[in-house]
């Protein structure tokens, strides 16, 4: 039996995760390595979901409206502008987003504030098409509700951000109604039919909090988990029959280690032969 390498602590457990980094400082400080990759890669499939989404109404608008001879009263009035350039843009700002993502997958905190960037610009286009000509005195779309709560569900973040970020695209809604005004669109409105109005968008960002909550408590568990007594695992260096062989912190000196995890069965099969 050879004598283990310098450095090496062996614990007798199960095999343990691959973990791609350690713990990353910023925007998600409280996600271990691991669950801020896989947040970060799902900004990708955002773009995919809004590009699709964005593609349909920028088709009916171009393709389809022109062809039809009564169109519903709000496509009569986006068509053709400005609906097909609200379309337009966030088609153009998910294929941005599909453009840039990948380039900064070294950097989950600047891709995290990215797809913030992307969900308030996003829930900023919707707002446009729902207010463009509004009717309050008929309910109104909850585009922008559905785009907060799908993003939080999709690309979860620290609950506070969350939060910030779900009530700055709610706040959209009334941006784009002042825009509205400002545009000299007479709209028969009260107060009260404006809370019922932007009311929804705000508690959809309050909603959009429960998974970050969730996917914060799942991320405490996994880096309780990744430590071993005074070290802290970082980064997987090699694996094989035996076990893994993960690049480690001591938590209390300034000095790296080399942890070695057997598996239970295989370090029973080297005990015995």
């Amino acid at each position: 039996m050879t004598a283990p390498a310098p450095n090496l602590l062996r614990r007798r457990t199960t095999s343990a995760p691959a973990v791609t980094g350690g713990a990353t400082s910023g925007a998600g400080a409280s996600l271990p390595s691991e669950i801020l990759a896989q947040t970060c890669r799902r900004i990708y499939s955002v773009g995919v979901a809004f590009a699709l989404l964005w593609t349909i109404p920028l088709l009916l608008f171009l393709l389809v409206a022109p062809h039809v001879d009564t169109l519903p009263m709000l496509a009569a009035q986006l068509w053709p502008m400005p609906g097909a350039a609200i379309s337009g843009t966030g088609l153009a700002t998910s294929i941005l987003l599909l453009v840039v993502s990948p380039r900064l997958s070294r950097h989950p905190e600047v891709q995290l504030f990215l797809g913030s960037a992307f969900l308030v610009v996003t829930a900023f286009l919707f707002g446009l098409l729902e207010y463009w000509y509004p009717d309050l005195n008929r309910p109104q779309a909850t585009f922008i509700g559905i785009a907060i709560l799908a993003y939080s569900s999709i690309v979860p973040n620290e609950p506070g951000r969350t939060l910030a970020v779900g009530l700055l695209a709610a706040t959209m809604a009334p941006l784009a109604f002042i825009i509205t005004l400002l545009r000299g669109v007479q709209v028969d409105f009260s107060w009260f039919t404006l809370l019922l109005a932007f009311l929804p968008n705000y508690v959809c960002a309050l909603l959009s909090t429960i998974p970050a909550k969730i996917i914060r408590q799942l991320g405490a568990q996994v880096k309780k988990a990744r430590e071993l007594g005074s070290y802290r695992l970082e980064e997987l260096l090699g694996k094989g029959g035996m076990g893994e062989v993960y690049k480690a912190s001591h938590q209390l000196l300034a000095r790296h280690a080399a942890v070695k995890l057997i598996q239970v069965g295989a370090f029973c099969f080297k005990v015995i032969f």
